[in-house]
């Protein structure tokens, strides 16, 4: 059996698959940890921006209780390759790069947390022939109003800048990460080395392709709503258990849009930080618990 207690153990388990978008080859960064008795997986989906380093603190919390992990990179974020056309940074296809990666590891369903866009592909992921047994929706629902859209959109895309040494990479995400609910500076000195890039002339650059905030924002002047109401309404179907973390500030996900969640889905397990914004980066011992009493409780039952 591996063991993994720190986050050099979760780095170590790095792998990377080959799969093909669009007539183009892509690798795909991922860590899979199989060792525990709990088979079924919590797949880590993270956010527009984010990498599957986010997740490390969360994964070993679950890894020390049991539970496998698995999470990944989308094409054009962390140690996954850019993709040359800025039109495939889209919903369809990071859900088939999720679905070519559990089927080459044989994994046919799983747990899932994720965040903001990771919950937006956990949604939709029954599409792909993949089974949810559970959800963990962090900070997301399935509608996002577009102003909303816009606001995020415009400060990712007038904010993707290049720094000159780390100390303002540090400025910079710790402005930017206020609201998440960091504490330790452990995890804080943890996301700021794995939210940038060292360039060859020493520089620092964002860990993700300016062309996904391009699209983004694109998608957000033209008017392209977010709204995944039926595949919630799928969720309640299937009777899928569902858990929802909002940070009470969030500027993403409304309580108008969490109520009608509420009407559609009544027995969603609704968890609030008052004081956090978008989003919580789940790296509170309050936060983990929290996921870890919902997905305990789904694999006792």
């Amino acid at each position: 059996m591996v063991m993994v207690g720190s986050y050099a153990d979760l780095l170590s388990l790095g792998r990377s698959m080959t799969v093909e978008i669009a007539g183009q080859n892509c690798k795909i960064y991922y860590y899979y940890y199989d060792s525990n008795y709990i088979q079924v997986p919590v797949l880590l989906l993270h956010g527009v921006n984010g990498n599957c380093r986010n997740f490390d603190s969360l994964a070993l919390f679950l890894i020390s209780n049991g539970f496998n992990i698995i999470t990944l990179d989308y094409p054009g974020r962390g140690n996954s390759e850019y993709l040359k056309d800025k039109e495939l940074y889209i919903h369809d296809v990071y859900l088939c790069v999720i679905r070519d990666l559990l089927q080459s590891l044989e994994i046919k369903k799983v747990y899932c947390v994720g965040t903001s866009l990771g919950g937006l592909l956990a949604l939709q992921l029954y599409k792909k022939g993949v089974k949810v047994k559970a959800l963990v929706l962090n900070d997301i629902g399935p509608y996002v109003p577009i102003e909303r859209q816009k606001k995020l959109a415009g400060y990712l895309y007038n904010n993707y800048v290049k720094f000159n040494t780390l100390k303002e990479v540090s400025k910079y995400i710790r402005f930017a990460y206020a609201m998440s609910g960091i504490d330790l500076e452990q995890d804080w000195r943890h996301l700021i080395r794995y939210s940038v890039h060292k360039e060859n002339n020493g520089s620092f650059i964002l860990s993700y392709d300016k062309l996904v905030v391009d699209k983004l924002y694109e998608d957000s002047v033209s008017g392209e709503v977010i709204d995944l109401w039926d595949d919630w309404r799928y969720l309640q179907y299937k009777k899928v258990p569902v858990q929802v973390i909002r940070g009470g500030l969030s500027s993403l996900f409304t309580t108008d849009v969490l109520t009608k969640m509420q009407e559609i889905k009544p027995d969603t397990d609704v968890v609030t930080f008052d004081s956090l914004g978008h989003a919580p980066m789940l790296t509170d011992i309050i936060q983990k618990e929290y996921i870890l009493k919902f997905l305990k409780n789904i694999f006792l039952h």
